[in-house]
């Protein structure tokens, strides 16, 4: 009897710990991501609440901004991506390269836009990031 609790015990640690594996593997990955996205200052223009990632906030006058950025475009949350990412022929993660590099627009607010700045990352940083906003 001793041996039924023992051996049930260790099995159901040991298939907790598998169901376990893939979500620490996934924070493995969403950190490498993360620290791109606020080494970049992608936090700068853009919170990711799901993240608890808040925008910095912004100083306009050190940075000559003014009347323009008024009207500019607000830059969003990244918690949840818009339709027109989602929904691309091309799937999100190759859109989504193409706009960080301001090789394509997408429509945001009513309007065509390209992303502020080109991402000047690695390629493999491009990549972490990308699925960072993707929660992957």
């Amino acid at each position: 009897m001793k041996n039924k609790k023992t051996t049930l015990t260790l099995s159901a640690f040991f298939i907790a710990g598998l169901m376990l594996m893939p979500v620490s593997g996934m924070a493995a990955g969403n950190a490498a991501g993360k620290k791109v996205f606020l080494d970049s200052k992608c936090n700068k223009c853009h919170s990711l609440d799901a993240e608890k990632i808040a925008k910095l906030p912004s100083d306009k006058a050190a940075e000559g901004e003014g009347e323009a950025e008024e009207n500019a475009v607000k830059p969003p949350d990244l918690s949840k991506l818009s339709d027109d990412v989602t929904k691309r022929a091309e799937g999100v993660d190759a859109f989504l390269s193409k706009f960080l590099l301001k090789e394509a627009t997408m429509t945001h607010e009513g309007k065509e836009v390209k992303h502020k700045k080109k991402f000047e990352g690695s390629p493999e940083d491009l990549k972490a990031v990308i699925l960072f906003v993707q929660g992957k």
